[in-house]
């Protein structure tokens, strides 16, 4: 079943989840295309701003392997803000062959 899981990931346009296992898996395949809201949550200790520093992440940043079409986007899944993220997403797949590893990458969009 997992492999299913992954190829149904690297199949679809675009992956769009919040903070959970599930989404995982697209965090590790550089073939799917993701974008992940909600980072943060207090209701979830190991979602926590404090937590999410001792494992080492940077807050506002995506993955430091993260292609350019892989996106982590440290805001509430709100529609304002899902539109936001999907349109920049869709225009940087349109616009590009292949994904590769690139500042605009880990670039959040909340707050812009």
């Amino acid at each position: 079943m997992l492999g299913l899981r992954m190829a149904l990931y690297e199949r679809a346009y675009l992956n769009l989840g919040v903070n959970n296992g599930p989404m995982g898996l697209c965090w590790l395949n550089e073939r799917s295309r993701y974008i992940t809201f909600k980072i943060l949550s207090e209701a979830a200790p190991n979602t926590s701003v404090d937590y999410m520093k001792f494992l080492g992440f940077e807050i506002g940043r995506s993955l430091p392997f993260a292609t350019s079409w892989q996106q982590w986007v440290w805001a509430e899944d709100e529609l304002p803000v899902i539109e936001q993220a999907f349109a920049e997403m869709v225009r940087r797949i349109d616009g590009q062959a292949t994904p590769s590893a690139s500042a605009s990458a880990v670039a959040a969009v909340a707050g812009t």
